[in-house]
């Protein structure tokens, strides 16, 4: 049994080398003949208290050939039916989509061009 979490595309954070979306990481356990199972995220995705990026990346994976795991993590996943792995939180959302995010990137771009125009008008004497 594995507890398995993975940074998604764009989720940045501190020594993220491959971020991926969660259903590529369960094709590769898939092929090493791993089932998933959605267990911590429906029972945390609103706990506040944890932070979201654990809430949205975290994800178990079984051996079939350990029958007793297998039959916890069924048990386990009950209702939850067919997991939606690609899934973003939203607090990660907000943090990506809020206005200030959005106008801070506008501003970041904009910036290296308007200095331009500043350092020429200075170099030629108009400011």
């Amino acid at each position: 049994m594995v507890l398995f979490g993975t940074a998604i595309p764009y989720q940045g954070g501190y020594g993220h080398i491959n971020e991926q979306w969660p259903s590529y990481w369960r094709g590769l356990f898939e092929q090493a003949g791993y089932k998933p199972f959605d267990l911590v995220r429906p029972r945390h995705w609103t706990d506040d208290t944890i932070h979201y990026w654990y809430r949205q990346n975290a994800f178990v994976y079984v051996s079939p050939r350990n029958e007793r795991a297998l039959a916890l993590a069924q048990s386990a996943a009950g209702e939850n039916g067919p997991a939606l792995f690609d899934a973003v939180h939203p607090e990660k959302f907000q943090e990506l989509a809020s206005y200030q995010s959005i106008v801070l990137k506008r501003l970041l771009r904009r910036l290296p061009r308007w200095f331009l125009t500043r350092l020429r008008q200075k170099m030629r004497g108009e400011g």
